[in-house]
């Protein structure tokens, strides 16, 4: 799966050649959340593209906020928008996923942080990569600490799996959030079969 951050999204791009009602629907992003086994996540869609996904914060309010100072577009909470990426969320905590079928908007990111997210997006369900790893594959085989900002800073974690990046020594470290998000990123891990013992 590779995400690609793009000037003009196809879909604004199509607004423009049809009806002005048609403008509004495309300015508009979508929001919903789920209740999972980590909390309640929040998760926010452009179109087509998943542009932000939150469990760290659970607070609806903050993420509405976080996402408003991301884009301009009008915010809208729709539930049946987000459906369908909420049922590949539910299949993947419950195992039965290992791919999603969204792409993500990586708009807004520079040339390093798209390289980087597209690196971690490249890691296999159950397995696990280091932050130097990471910076090699985005071309910047030294930059492995800004890999690991670029990770703490993800926009769409589980989908984009940051989870999956650890340490050289091969424990968590890194992870946004504090001593909660490590815990969080260790059930990530332990959903798909990796224990960091």
């Amino acid at each position: 799966m590779q995400f690609v951050g793009l000037a003009i999204a196809p879909q604004l791009r199509q607004c423009y050649k049809g009806a002005k009602i048609m403008i509004t629907h495309c300015n508009s992003i979508s929001y919903g959340s789920l209740a999972s086994p980590l909390g309640t996540i929040y998760v926010a869609l452009d179109g087509e593209k998943v542009i932000a996904l939150s469990f760290t914060s659970g607070n609806q309010e903050r993420f509405l906020r976080e996402l408003g100072a991301r884009t301009s577009q009008s915010v809208r909470h729709s539930d049946a928008a987000v459906r369908p990426i909420v049922t590949e969320l539910l299949e993947y905590f419950k195992g039965k996923r290992k791919e999603f079928s969204f792409s993500c908007d990586l708009s807004g990111h520079t040339d390093f942080q798209q390289r980087v997210l597209n690196a971690a997006a490249s890691i296999p369900f159950g397995q696990t990569r280091t932050y130097r790893w990471l910076a090699e594959r985005a071309k910047s085989p030294d930059a492995f600490r800004a890999a690991g900002q670029v990770m703490a800073h993800n926009p769409v974690p589980i989908i984009i799996p940051c989870h999956r990046v650890i340490g050289s020594s091969g424990g968590l470290c890194g992870f946004a959030g504090g001593l909660r998000a490590f815990d969080l990123k260790r059930k990530l891990l332990e959903i798909e079969g990796v224990n960091l013992s």
